[in-house]
């Protein structure tokens, strides 16, 4: 579906599909016409690397870096391109998800939970990987790769609570 070197982060929904090329902007991949048919350009908002993507309530979300505090922003999108909100995150955080109005991430050896409407740390747990590489949540399960034992794992969700 997308070009060799298309980017580290995928995500979507019934409609679409987004990564981000060169971490430097977002396709959108549309499933009904089977092609690209939208670049989000992020060149106006300065060069930064995007740390993460996800989709969820018709809005798409991602980190990016902030070389000012060595944290993240957290920016809301809508699905033509248009920033809708930014915010910042702690950490040098890596991978995203967002389900039921709670931010997923990674940082240092933990998972992070954010209220998705203040931004505000819900909690932190220790990762059950030593090198993850991505998260997501279906059917109430959070899902992530173990790179070093190369397998997806996952546990229910409300072992995070």
């Amino acid at each position: 579906l997308f070009a060799p070197g298309s980017g580290d982060f995928i995500t979507g929904n019934s409609q679409y599909l987004f990564t981000d090329p060169g971490h430097a902007g977002i396709l959108r991949y549309n499933l009904a016409i089977d092609s690209v048919d939208l670049y989000f350009d992020l060149s106006a908002y300065g060069s930064r690397n995007i740390w993460g993507l996800a989709v969820e309530n018709n809005h798409l979300y991602a980190l990016f870096d902030n070389v000012a505090t060595g944290g993240r922003y957290f920016e809301t999108f809508d699905f033509e391109g248009q920033r809708l909100s930014q915010g910042e995150l702690p950490g040098d955080l890596s991978f995203l998800e967002v389900y039921e109005n709670v931010i997923y991430t990674y940082d240092n050896g933990e998972i992070l939970k954010f209220d998705l409407q203040t931004l505000e740390k819900i909690s932190s747990h220790p990762y059950p990987c030593k090198d993850p590489q991505g998260i997501d949540i279906i059917k109430d399960r959070f899902y992530f790769y173990d790179y070093d034992r190369q397998v997806i794992s996952s546990f229910e969700l409300s072992e995070l609570d």
